[in-house]
């Protein structure tokens, strides 16, 4: 890969990993503080946003890798 794509691949597993970090946070303070948690939303919320953060993650990964080509771009010129 090249400069520019791995530039953009670092800022968005930098952002998936704060993602997954505030979600399961989130899910932690969810379970442990009932008071704070009606009807379990907390945690609810902070597990979408975990997995939220590893389906973008999957997905920008998934639209590089075919960007780049694989082994056969060098056939197809």
């Amino acid at each position: 890969m090249d400069e520019n794509k791995m530039k953009a691949l670092n800022v968005v597993r930098t952002a998936a990993i704060l993602g997954c970090l505030l979600g399961f946070g989130l899910f932690v303070i969810g379970m442990f503080a009932s008071g704070f948690n009606y009807n379990h939303i907390v945690s609810i919320t902070g597990i979408m946003i975990a997995l939220s953060s590893v389906f973008v993650f999957g997905g920008a990964l998934m639209i590089l890798l075919i960007s780049e080509g694989g082994p056969f771009k060098q056939r197809i010129k």
